[in-house]
């Protein structure tokens, strides 16, 4: 066990251990025969498929921290049920192990490597027998990642699938996060009556299930909510609460994401000025979280906070929150700020600059985007362009 998973620590005593620990493991593969190696290889895999269906079952918050530890492992063991499929039980081990990582997603947010695993354990499954409930788990986890990227359009269609095969499985747990992440993409999607009636039933299945997860993203829906009807004070009460259940659940994506939205709370209520310190501890506190989709979202709002107070900031503003929010795959919001920073570019003086990359934008949106935003941002153009030909008398 000590050279499977041998665990480092401070102090010069554990690193030369760790040292000899790699030099033995090193001199026990060259020596070792290739049948004996594949032994242990596939023992090895046994034994972190057994570990992975320990961990995408415990729903207490520290199963996440045991998960990121083992990620390596996990990984590995993963890539061994696809090299040797013709393995028995290698499908079976493949997708709880693929379960178990995709729970960093609730957590961490998507990242390439993870969605590549979840997409290829979601293929397997449809040749190789997995029980209903562990695939109505890679498919939520794949949806939900497919929210985050915005691709809200594949997000709804893998949750309702989701949704469904937890019902038909008995998995109560997915069954709730697919409705959660409808509600949210419902929202996202400008549907708030829609939003608002999934949120009220996620109420009640909160109060029956004790699903302390649920119980926040439903906390952070309806504080979104609430902030776009203008409810400021019930919002503010709303991200307070977020913010402590995130903390409970040791969920730093969801924390990260309730310390912005104070900043979205206070540049709507009190105005953008105000809103910049709360921005800029969001931002703080996702960077040293590595939680890169909030760093994104986060820098474009306080780029279109100094946009708004006229700060000669924003222009820089803009370009670092575009390049973040693309590097961490959220692409709708990088296609936000971008519309926003083409309206500065025409407050600039730059109208034909800022329609070129309007009308870019519109002809290469090929993820699931709202027409409404395209619309906003060319009539912001549109009235630059309006005002430049009054000032010179242009009758056209």
């Amino acid at each position: 066990h000590s050279i499977l998973s041998s665990r480092q620590r401070e102090g010069a005593s554990s690193t030369l251990s760790f040292g000899i620990h790699t030099l033995v493991r090193q001199i026990a593969l060259e020596r070792m025969l290739p049948e004996r190696h594949a032994e242990l290889s596939a023992g090895h895999a046994c034994w972190r498929a057994r570990q992975a269906e320990a961990l995408a079952d415990d729903l207490r918050p520290q199963a996440i921290a045991v998960i990121a530890a083992a990620e390596t492992g996990l990984r590995d063991a993963f890539e061994w049920t696809e090299v040797h499929a013709e393995e028995r039980n290698a499908g079976a081990m493949g997708a709880v192990i693929a379960s178990a990582l995709g729970r960093l997603i609730e957590s961490r947010g998507p990242s390439p490597w993870l969605t590549s695993l979840l997409d290829r354990a979601v293929l397997r499954t449809e040749k190789v027998h997995v029980p209903i409930a562990r695939r109505a788990e890679l498919v939520f986890y794949r949806g939900f990642a497919r929210v985050e990227t915005w691709d809200l359009q594949g997000a709804r269609k893998q949750l309702e699938e989701a949704r469904a095969l937890a019902a038909a499985g008995g998995n109560s747990r997915i069954e709730g996060r697919a409705w959660a992440q409808l509600a949210w993409c419902a929202a996202r999607d400008g549907r708030v009556i829609d939003a608002d009636e999934m949120c009220e039933g996620l109420a009640k299945l909160t109060s029956t299930a004790g699903d302390s997860r649920l119980e926040m993203l439903v906390t952070g829906l309806h504080t979104v909510l609430e902030l776009n009807c203008a409810h400021f004070s019930r919002a503010r009460k709303g991200v307070e609460r977020w913010r402590e259940q995130a903390v409970a659940e040791r969920d730093e994506t969801h924390e990260a994401l309730a310390l912005g939205t104070v900043g979205c709370v206070a540049f709507e209520e009190r105005g953008p000025e105000a809103s910049i310190p709360h921005f800029d501890r969001a931002i703080e506190f996702a960077e040293s979280r590595h939680v890169l989709m909030a760093v994104g979202i986060f820098s474009g709002y306080r780029a279109m906070a100094y946009h708004v107070l006229k700060d000669p900031r924003a222009e820089d503003a803009y370009l670092d929150a575009i390049a973040r929010a693309e590097r961490a795959h959220t692409l709708v919001f990088a296609a936000l700020f971008r519309g926003w920073h083409a309206s500065l570019r025409a407050e600039q003086g730059h109208p034909e600059e800022a329609t070129r990359v309007i009308d870019l934008m519109t002809a290469f949106a090929s993820w699931d985007i709202s027409e409404t935003m395209f619309r906003l941002f060319r009539g912001h153009v549109d009235l630059h362009h309006a005002r430049a030909a009054a000032a010179s008398n242009d009758p056209t």
